[in-house]
């Protein structure tokens, strides 16, 4: 899957530091983050792979082309796109009129 071409020209423009990464954070750390800030926003059910269904599910809201999503969520398997999508049946109900 490739990045959107704005999100790898704002990458390339961002110092790196001197080990090549970006970002100054280790896996570890971002889970230590990730866990501290559901903790304190009182949702101990929710976890970090729960945000790919979110963006997925967002993203399909503007890529409507089933094969654009899919080409941008890397699911190769339509079955497994159908997974992380989760429409409102509210927003179905107005696209069917």
């Amino acid at each position: 899957m490739q990045l959107l071409t704005r999100t790898v020209e704002t990458l390339k423009s961002v110092p790196r530091r001197i080990d090549g990464f970006v970002f100054p954070i280790n896996i570890a750390a971002m889970e230590q983050a990730f866990r501290h800030g559901r903790e304190r926003a009182g949702l101990p059910d929710v976890h970090f792979h729960d945000l790919r269904h979110t963006a997925t599910t967002r993203l399909a809201e503007k890529l409507t082309n089933i094969l654009e999503l899919s080409s941008v969520t890397g699911h190769k398997d339509l079955r497994m796109l159908k997974r992380y999508y989760h429409p409102k049946a509210s927003d179905l109900a107005l696209k069917i009129g």
